[in-house]
């Protein structure tokens, strides 16, 4: 089963934990402006592969190697995921997080995808 149907244009809206490579460690739906229970289904899957069921998601993973692989601790922008019979304007804001599990630590980028541009 695709997992793309996940995150689409009736719900565009989500906050993510991701390694840097795109894989998610945890997510959550928002659902008229409230965040659903966490999904144990999406752990392991890559994000712009088997969840982002946009036609450009290429576009948002290469926005996110570039935050991954500079030195800003906090980005966001306005981006249109495009469907085909529609566009929906969403905010996109990345937060890098280090997991401190010793005797390794892991970045992890927070990505929080919200309808609108509020």
């Amino acid at each position: 089963m695709s997992l793309a149907a996940y995150l689409t244009s009736a719900n565009t809206s989500g906050l993510f934990e991701l390694k840097n490579d795109g894989t998610v460690i945890y997510s959550r739906f928002r659902q008229e402006n409230k965040l659903t229970n966490a999904d144990p289904d999406l752990i392991g899957c890559n994000f712009f592969d088997d969840v982002a069921g946009f036609e450009n998601a290429g576009d948002l993973r290469r926005i996110f190697n570039n935050f991954v692989r500079s030195n800003k601790f906090t980005d966001n922008l306005i981006f249109e995921c495009r469907f085909a019979d529609e566009s929906v304007r969403v905010r996109v804001m990345m937060v890098r997080a280090i997991e401190n599990s010793f005797p390794n630590t892991s970045d992890i980028v927070i990505l929080d995808i919200r309808n609108g541009t509020y």
